[in-house]
């Protein structure tokens, strides 16, 4: 079975797998981990593997793709002398769809990648999206461990990075928020204690607290939004 693999990255650029290109745009050169599903669910690349020239595989994470990267899928459909359309994405888990449309396809794609939600304006608090290359890139960045460590684990939460945490002096400035898909409000599970705006007795009282209704009501009804 005939199988060719492509990946677009979040400025649509199209780069082949393991290709210098591809490392460039992952940002890791010498990557110890499976590079294109990190890229797919972490990054904002989108795979596309044609198969035997009749199906084609569109592979993404909604939530993070960016808008050159999916005009990039769809322009690239629209040329396409295919029969089946699969779409394999990210919700809580893998996913997949199959379509033997393409214009349904290209309808899908832009329903699925619709910004799940825009956080309100806000007088006092403002979000700003940080490039996660800056933590690193830099081995002096005080950050770093735990990035490498939410890297390799594919963003996937578990005591280890507690245990990360405490052997590199992070635990204090640690905050671990738990959202359940049945009961979306975030709740405090961990408060470190090097968040000193929360008060005195909020690192333990605030544990199993909703997010909301944190000591700053008007900050903590914000936040809780993301």
């Amino acid at each position: 079975m005939q199988r060719l693999a492509m990946l677009i990255t979040p400025d649509g650029e199209w780069v082949l797998p393991g290709s210098s290109e591809f490392l460039e745009a992952l940002g890791d050169p010498h990557p110890d981990y499976d590079a294109e599903a990190y890229a797919v669910k972490n990054l904002g690349f989108i795979k596309l593997t044609t198969i035997e020239r009749t199906i084609v595989e569109i592979e993404l994470h909604p939530r993070n793709v960016a808008l050159p990267a999916l005009l990039a899928v769809q322009q690239q459909l629209l040329s396409a002398q295919l029969r089946l359309f699969r779409l394999k994405f990210f919700d809580h888990g893998w996913r997949s769809e199959i379509s033997s449309s393409r214009d349904h396809t290209i309808e899908r794609l832009s329903e699925l990648c619709v910004p799940e939600f825009t956080p309100f304006l806000s007088e006092r608090y403002v979000a700003e999206q940080r490039n996660l290359g800056e933590v690193f890139d830099n081995e002096d960045n005080f950050f770093r461990p735990l990035a490498q460590k939410w890297r390799v684990s594919f963003g996937n939460f578990d005591s280890t990075i507690v245990a990360l945490a405490l052997r590199t002096n992070l635990l204090p400035r640690l905050a671990v928020i738990g959202v359940n898909a049945r009961q979306p409000e975030p709740v405090f599970r961990f408060i470190g204690q090097g968040h000193e705006w929360v008060g005195q007795n909020y690192h333990f009282l605030g544990v199993g607290q909703k997010v909301a209704d944190q000591p700053d009501k008007e900050y903590g009804q914000w936040v809780a939004q993301f």
